[in-house]
């Protein structure tokens, strides 16, 4: 099945490279201008141009270094990390964190983050506090596995393998629930089974650092 990401690229915006970057390009103009003032030094075409074109592309080295960290925050850092999970288990799974929402005495787990998903509208308000996987985690902080036969099919009849882990902020109290799902192979050997579950709860530790960090 093909991967479908929510969310999307990166933004990085231009007016906020330049910005960054405006301080050196002023620096580098004064500099310029003060020299050729001070020293009483005649133009010639050949150095000239040659100090334009060395300015320039240290102009454009400051700024796409400046804009390639343009607007990176938590979000972007989990988001990566949720992609490069993704891109080491492959096509045949899925990745989400879900969050707890209490609701109109409805508490349920939305989906905040997730990749691997064409569509996340069907879980609304369906995964609540009774639903295996998510809630055995919330309580016990897991990872909990569990194969299609436990799990509950009118909501989600693609997965055939999950696993279900707590992330847990800095008091050790759980913020969110870290899921990955197998929704291709109705067999999988024990050993992956137990390096996802380990690598399951490594990844969602290191969530949880940066979960409570401000935005």
């Amino acid at each position: 099945m093909e991967a479908i990401t929510i969310g999307g690229r990166r933004n990085k915006p231009f007016w906020m490279g330049m910005l960054k970057t405006s301080p050196f390009i002023m620096a580098g103009i004064l500099s310029l201008v003060l020299f050729y003032s001070q020293t009483g030094i005649v133009p010639e075409w050949e150095r000239d141009l040659m100090i334009a074109v060395i300015f320039f592309f240290l102009s454009a080295t400051v700024y796409f270094t400046v804009s390639q960290q343009l607007p990176y925050s938590k979000k972007n850092i989990i988001e990566d990390l949720l992609d490069s999970t993704l891109y080491q288990l492959g096509n045949n799974y899925r990745v989400n964190i879900m969050k707890l929402v209490a609701s109109e005495g409805h508490a349920y787990f939305k989906i905040e983050h997730g990749r691997g998903y064409r569509d996340t509208s069907k879980y609304k308000k369906q995964i609540n506090m009774a639903t295996p996987g998510a809630s055995e985690a919330w309580e016990s902080g897991g990872p909990i596995y569990h194969t299609k036969e436990g799990l509950r099919t009118d909501i989600d009849n693609d997965v055939k393998h999950l696993w279900s882990v707590a992330i847990k902020g800095r008091r050790g109290q759980p913020v969110a629930i870290l899921n990955i799902d197998n929704i291709v192979d109705d067999e999988i050997p024990d050993e992956i089974k137990t390096h996802i579950s380990n690598s399951s709860l490594q990844l969602s530790e290191l969530i949880g650092y940066y979960w409570e960090i401000p935005a």
